[in-house]
């Protein structure tokens, strides 16, 4: 009973005062105040005794919640985030950690060490890995342990109700096209009895426009929202997601959610943001220097109409309450590929290996409503779905993921890596040699035992002998291995976005471990690596965040050998990486900044389409390149010889551009984040990540920097002579231009353009060089000029077996375009071969095969342009 019971005082004067005046009445007056006395004092006596109990009993720590949170509500095989709280229930702060993991892998846990103040409660998040798959049941049994680590031991901590751990259930979804939508929290205005219901909100817009976006990508209805709170620390909380819907200027307020989001974009996340509510203030930091584009104003249309690039529209719209348009003006050259009124309805900018769509019409003016003549929505939950445009179609497929896989594939590491660690294996002649020993061994004893008069020990003799065989063979391996220190190796590739104040990398880390036992692994300063666990079975392994950017391997024991772990991680950069190029009278001219890398060199400029160009860079970061240093195709240094790690450097650029450097088949989709831009790749030391290894000293290795170049204008009247290939050849067909095709069997005429580099113009030539190596075996190749009124003969080659190669000087002839093209004209005929000639010519005969087809120009800039 409380102290202070107001019940009780209630009736001790109850009974003092309404009692009656007789003797009799005195007398149960004084006992009835007694027997209340006594109560009173022994439930004074029992609260206090309990009050004194419990601090004893009662756990001094208390785990609550472990639900998924961050950017979508459900574990999944991918990466994620469990929110939990804890309570300190005594005088003493506290240092706790929070193990979590699925009933199913009991040996994979994840945990969070975390420092709770006296008398309080703190809600945290710990980061989880990807859910292990299982059939058909969409939720998970998490168990989790609460350790007590006040005192620098594991205290376990039971669950109030007598269980020895906690278990909460959880919700699972396989992985699958994943959509985020975070916006604005608005209030419910409800809907109040005798008054119109309000129109839909903002909110409400963005989450029909959410949902469309969903029945556009043919995925399901799910979608994760996000309308309160800030968003995760950590990049790999957003492994779990495929595309961020901003419809919100909050972000601008979370700067730590926001450099997350960046980091995720740049390793290849895609965010879909909304210009009509999302001021460019809020995605500077997310776009650096691709936020290239000026917001005029935002309008509000009530009748308007989208027009593709082909000039289709679709069908024209009228609305009640106006739709808003921000009106962006995009740079020169740029075209969009939907307009209202000449203003682009969405555009995208490539963030590192992601992308960033920018949209600018309102959610309305994306979708209509459904009518009954329509087909039923495909989300039974939401039958009045809206339906997109066709605009909303090409919105979803530039957020589908790619059709290429990329070129830079991390597993190209290994094998260089492991030539890199110091150990090696017993080499064949000493095996050889104890093979040999063991031999003559055998023989003598052999030969020895014959001549006493135990023969049969021989039989004997020889297990002895294989015995200590195999000793000697153990004893070298055991030697070899103990003589090769605890080494670590790594391969970076640096994937450069201007403007940022960070780099992301990734890569393979390679970790030899000589002896076997426990390990030390983790990370202070960010970056994640996943260890190659295969082999340990039964052994528990404890991931352990203590920070947004520190974790480590708790208790990990690894056998002896080497173990590799890709890694992902984010480098600041005090100087941003960059790489400017500049065209001369004899070629390029440039300066790379190469920030906290060092020793850069075996460098390519490597275009779109076409062969490369070998970059010598100087200490100070220039460098040249001429005609003259144009690669062979297949070929990525220049120089005959080459040492051990520039031999290794050239077979990971093969593996790298393999289908990049040379010209693409006809109708093939280059889908990678290298599309369509002139890249600067460049060899130099590995940057030290701060990562706990077996080994104090840095991991050494090499780190490939993947620079988009900058061109710069030449000053006006300059004489610049432009390589090969840096102009980027097309094939124009009447339904549009296409690449340049490698092959084929027909014969064909093709109208050909290249493009001069758009910083260059206007640009007067006074000469070109069509450079053309074309195998096509009994076939006459023509190459021509292409004007509007003539067509005049350049070269022409019967069976072409040499390199071809064209002067043209004639000012006729080297007329551009508007835009800067100049046209040319080849023709490959039919097959000249007979039959007689043999199967084996005649199929040879069939096909025809390019090469290279470059065109080098020389000119001088307009005076005047800008």
């Amino acid at each position: 009973m409380p102290l202070g019971d107001p019940f009780l005082a209630s009736r001790i004067s109850l009974c003092l005062t309404e009692l009656p005046t007789t003797e009799n009445a005195l007398l149960l007056r004084e006992r009835t105040a007694r027997m209340l006395l006594h109560r009173l004092l022994l439930a004074l006596s029992l609260s206090l005794t309990l009050s004194l109990s419990l601090p004893a009993q009662s756990p001094p720590l208390r785990l609550d919640g472990m639900i998924p949170s961050g950017v979508r509500t459900t574990l999944t095989e991918s990466w994620g985030t469990l929110d939990f709280t804890i309570t300190n229930f005594t005088d003493v702060d506290r240092l706790a950690r929070v193990l979590v993991f699925e009933q199913a892998r009991p040996e994979v846990q994840y945990g969070r060490d975390i420092w709770v103040p006296a008398n309080s409660v703190r809600r945290s998040w710990l980061l989880v890995g990807p859910s292990a798959p299982l059939d058909g049941k969409l939720s998970r049994e998490l168990q989790m342990i609460l350790l007590d680590r006040t005192d620098g031991e594991d205290r376990p901590i039971s669950p109030p109700g007598g269980q020895k751990i906690y278990t909460r259930p959880a919700r699972h979804l396989p992985r699958q096209p994943t959509t985020t939508l975070y916006r604005d929290e608005y209030p419910d205005p409800g809907f109040p009895y005798g008054k119109v219901p309000a129109p839909e909100s903002p909110a409400d817009e963005t989450l029909h426009l959410g949902r469309t976006l969903r029945q556009s990508l043919d995925a399901s209805a799910y979608l994760a929202v996000l309308s309160q709170g800030e968003l995760p620390t950590i990049a790999e909380a957003f492994d779990g997601i495929d595309h961020f819907l901003l419809a919100s200027n909050r972000l601008a307020r979370d700067e730590a959610g926001l450099f997350a989001l960046r980091q995720w974009v740049q390793r290849g996340g895609k965010v879909w943001a909304l210009l009509d509510l999302v001021d460019p203030e809020t995605l500077a930091p997310l776009l650096g220097d691709a936020l290239d584009f000026q917001l005029i104003d935002r309008v509000g249309l009530t009748s308007f109409q989208i027009r593709n690039r082909r000039g289709i529209s679709d069908s024209h719209q009228q609305h009640e309450r106006p739709v808003t348009l921000a009106r962006v003006v995009l740079p020169e050259g740029e075209q969009a590929t939907h307009t209202v009124d000449g203003w682009p309805v969405f555009f995208s900018r490539r963030i590192g290996k992601g992308k960033v769509i920018l949209s600018t019409l309102g959610p309305r003016g994306l979708y209509r409503p459904r009518s009954k003549s329509d087909p039923a929505s495909p989300f039974r939950e939401f039958p009045d779905l809206p339906i997109g445009l066709p605009v909303m179609d090409a919105i979803a497929e530039q957020l589908h993921p790619g059709l290429d896989e990329d070129p830079l594939t991390v597993q190209a590491f290994q094998r260089p890596l492991t030539e890199q660690i110091g150990y090696s294996i017993i080499s064949q002649t000493t095996v050889l040699g104890v093979f040999a020993g063991f031999a003559v061994l055998a023989l003598l004893c052999a030969v020895v035992l014959r001549q006493t008069r135990r023969p049969e020990l021989a039989g004997l003799a020889v297990p002895v002998l294989a015995l200590l065989n195999g000793a000697v063979f153990w004893g070298l391996g055991t030697l070899s291995r103990q003589a090769t220190a605890e080494t670590a190796v790594i391969g970076q590739i640096v994937e450069v976005t201007p403007g940022l104040p960070e780099v992301p990398l990734r890569g393979l880390l390679g970790v030899y471990h000589a002896e076997s036992g426990p390990i030390r692994l983790g990370a202070d300063a960010g970056g994640q690596f996943n260890l190659d666990t295969s082999g340990l079975v039964g052994q528990t392994r404890r991931l352990i965040l203590t920070d947004s950017t520190a974790w480590q391997w708790a208790d990990l024991t690894l056998p002896a050998g080497v173990r590799f772990a890709p890694f992902q991680a984010n480098l600041p950069t005090s100087t941003p990486l960059s790489a400017v190029v500049r065209l001369g009278p004899d070629g390029i001219e440039g300066t790379l900044k190469a920030g906290p890398f060092t020793n850069p060199g075996d460098a390519l400029l490597s275009p779109p389409a076409g062969r490369s160009l070998a970059l010598r860079v100087q200490p100070d970061g220039t460098f040249r390149a001429t005609s003259q240093d144009v690669l062979p195709a297949g070929q990525f240094l220049a120089g005959t010889l080459v040492d051990d790690r520039q031999n290794r450097r050239q077979e990971l650029y093969r593996t790298f551009l393999a289908g990049r450097g040379g010209l693409s088949l006809a109708g093939k989709t280059d889908n990678t984040y290298l599309r369509n831009r002139l890249i600067l790749f460049a060899w130099a030391d590995p940057v030290d990540l701060r990562w706990k290894l077996p080994r104090a000293e840095p991991p050494r290795g090499d780190a490939l920097l993947v620079v988009p170049v900058r061109l710069e204008p030449p000053a006006p009247g300059m004489r610049v002579t432009i390589p090969g290939p840096l102009l980027e050849g097309r094939r124009v067909l009447p339904e549009g231009i296409i690449r340049i095709p490698t092959q084929g069997s027909q014969a064909v005429q093709m109208h050909l353009r290249f493009q001069i580099p758009e910083s260059v113009l206007p640009l007067e030539l006074e000469r070109a060089r069509v450079l053309a190596r074309i195998t096509a075996p009994g076939r006459q190749v023509t190459l021509s000029t292409h004007a509007p009124a003539t067509v005049a003969q350049l070269a022409q080659v019967v069976h072409p077996l040499d390199p071809i190669r064209v002067e043209i000087s004639e000012a006729d002839q080297l007329r551009l375009d508007e835009q800067g093209g100049l046209h040319l004209q080849l023709t490959i005929s039919d097959s000249r071969e007979k039959g007689e000639t043999g199967r084996a010519a005649a199929r040879l005969a069939e096909s025809w095969s390019i090469q290279y087809l470059e065109v080098e120009v020389t000119g001088r800039r307009k005076v005047g342009s800008p």
